[in-house]
C-alpha cells in the first residue's frame, strides 16, 4: 500500500491488487506417416517446428513440434510372363493391373502396383487328311497317326501343336476302249478319239483318284450323194428312173453300221416346137435367119439333157419406097405439108405387118417477090415499059426455078424546072454568080430540089 496527499490536501492511500500471467511454452514430439497437420498447417518433412501465438492470458507464447515424417511405399512393377505369374502369394493368369496393400518397415500403410502382361503358350490342334503323304513343319508323314511339334511361339512361350493325320492311298485305273461313233463314260459322252481322265474321290478317302480312258472312236459312214441324170441312174447295182431319195445300208471297213443316201434327180430331154413369123430376119439361139424355112437347134437343156428344138419360120419383108419431088413453096405428102427442102421419112406397117419406111427427097423452090423503089425525072423504063407518072406497078413472070413470081415497083416521077426570066439592066447584070455585060439569051443548068 502507498500513502499520499490528494489534490485536496487530504491524506490518501493507494492499494495495488496485482496478478502476474505467464506465456505458454508447450513442446510436442510426434511421429507420423507422410504428413502431419499442426495449427492448420500441413507438414510433410521431418523437423522442429514452432508456432507463435498469444495465449488466453494474453501472453506471448511459443509451442514447439518435434516432428518425424515416415513415408509410405508405392512400388510399380511391370512384368511379362507365360500363362501365369505369382506375386505376393497370389497367382495371376490374365494380363492386367494389380495392387498389394501392406505396412512398410516404417509402419506406414503402403501399396505396390503390378502391370502384368500374361502371354499364352500355343496348343493348336490340326485334323488333316492327305493323299499318299503330308509334310508338316518340314517333316513328311506317310502313315496316319497323331504327331506333335514343340516350339517357342511369337510371344516367347513354349508351345506344342498336335496333328491328327489320316493318310489315304491313290487308286488310279486305265481303260482301253474302241467304239463306233460315241462312247459314254462316267456320264460324259465322247465322240472323238483321245485320252480322257476322270477325277473322283472314293468314299472315306481323301485322295482324288484319276482314271484314264484311252478311247478310239470309229465313225460310221454316212455318205450323201446328190446326182442328176437323164432318163435313169444306176447305184449299187439298182436302176432308178424316177427322182427321189434312196438309202443303202452296209458295214464299213471299221466295222460300223453305215448308211449312204442318194438324192436323185431324173431329168428328161426337151423337144420344143416353135412357129414364128418375122419381118426381114429372125434370131434364134444366136443365129440370124432371113428366109422362111424349118430349122432345128440341138442343145443341152437346163437339166443337162441332150435336147432338140424345131423352128417353123416365115420371113416377111418390110417396104422401103423412095420418092424424089420438086415443088414451089410447099408439098403435101401423107397428109403433112412440107415448106422446106429436105429428106423426110414416113413410117408405117405394110400389108404383111412389117414395119416399113418410105423416103421423100424434097426440093422446095420459092417464088420471087422483088420490091423496087425508084425515083426518076420525067420518065422511068421497067421491064421494057416506060412510066411517066408516079405509082405502084407489078410485073408477073416465071422465075429461074420455074415458079410464078411477081415484082413490084414503087415509082416516083419528078419533073425538071424550066424558069424564064426577062431582065433589063444598065452596063451589066449578075445572074447565078456570073456577070453579063451584053444583051442576049442565057441558060443556067442545075439540079432542082427534086433532083
Amino acid at each position: 500500500m502507498a500513502f499520499y496527499t490528494n489534490a485536496y490536501g487530504c491524506d490518501s492511500i493507494v492499494t495495488l491488487s496485482l496478478t502476474i500471467n505467464h506465456g505458454t511454452f508447450a513442446s510436442e514430439m510426434v511421429t507420423v506417416c507422410d504428413s502431419h497437420i499442426w495449427h492448420n498447417a500441413t507438414y510433410t518433412t521431418t523437423g522442429i517446428n514452432t508456432y507463435n501465438y498469444t495465449n488466453v492470458s494474453g501472453c506471448a507464447s511459443v509451442d514447439t513440434l518435434v516432428l518425424t515424417i515416415n513415408s509410405s511405399t508405392h512400388n510399380i512393377f511391370a512384368e511379362t510372363a507365360c500363362d501365369s505369374f505369382t506375386w505376393h502369394g497370389t497367382s495371376y493368369e490374365l494380363s492386367g493391373t494389380y495392387t498389394y496393400d501392406y505396412s512398410n518397415s516404417n509402419g506406414c500403410a503402403s501399396t505396390d502396383t503390378l502391370a502384368l502382361v500374361v502371354n499364352h503358350s500355343t496348343h493348336d490342334s490340326y485334323n488333316q487328311s492327305a493323299c499318299d503323304s503330308y509334310t508338316w513343319h518340314g517333316t513328311t508323314y506317310e502313315t496316319s497317326g497323331t504327331y506333335t511339334y514343340d516350339y517357342v511361339n511369337a510371344e516367347g512361350c513354349a508351345s506344342t501343336d498336335t496333328l491328327h493325320l489320316d493318310v489315304s492311298v491313290h487308286d488310279n485305273m486305265a481303260y482301253y476302249v474302241t467304239a463306233c461313233n460315241q462312247y459314254n463314260w462316267n456320264g460324259t459322252e465322247y465322240t472323238t478319239s483321245g485320252t480322257y481322265t476322270f477325277d473322283y474321290t472314293q468314299p472315306g478317302s481323301s485322295c482324288t483318284n484319276v482314271d484314264t480312258l484311252y478311247l478310239t472312236i470309229n465313225t460310221s459312214t454316212h455318205n450323201s450323194i446328190a446326182e442328176t441324170a437323164c432318163e435313169s441312174y444306176t447305184w449299187h447295182g439298182t436302176d432308178y428312173e424316177t427322182s427321189g431319195t434312196y438309202t443303202y445300208d452296209y458295214t464299213n471297213t471299221q466295222g460300223c453300221a453305215s448308211t449312204d443316201t442318194l438324192y436323185l434327180t431324173i431329168n428328161n430331154a426337151t423337144h420344143n416346137s416353135i412357129s414364128e413369123t418375122a419381118c426381114e430376119s429372125y434370131t434364134w439361139h444366136g443365129t440370124d435367119y432371113e428366109t422362111s424355112g424349118t430349122y432345128i437347134y440341138d442343145y443341152t437343156n437346163t437339166q443337162g439333157c441332150a435336147s432338140t428344138d424345131t423352128l417353123y419360120l416365115t420371113i416377111n419383108n418390110a417396104t422401103h419406097n423412095t420418092l424424089t419431088e420438086t415443088a414451089c413453096e410447099s408439098y403435101t405428102w401423107h397428109g403433112a405439108d412440107y415448106e422446106t427442102s429436105g429428106t423426110y421419112t414416113y413410117d408405117y406397117t405394110n400389108t404383111q405387118g412389117c414395119a416399113s419406111t418410105d423416103t421423100l427427097y424434097l426440093t422446095i423452090n420459092n417464088v420471087t417477090h422483088n420490091t423496087l423503089t425508084e425515083t426518076a425525072c420525067e420518065s422511068y423504063t421497067w421491064h421494057g415499059a416506060d412510066y411517066e407518072t408516079s405509082g405502084t406497078y407489078t410485073y408477073d413472070y416465071t422465075n429461074t426455078q420455074g415458079c410464078a413470081s411477081t415484082d413490084t415497083l414503087y415509082l416516083t416521077i419528078n419533073n425538071a424546072t424550066h424558069n424564064s426570066i426577062a431582065e433589063t439592066a444598065c452596063e451589066s447584070y449578075t445572074w447565078h454568080g456570073t456577070d453579063y455585060e451584053t444583051s442576049g439569051t442565057y441558060t443556067y443548068d442545075y439540079t432542082n430540089p427534086q433532083g
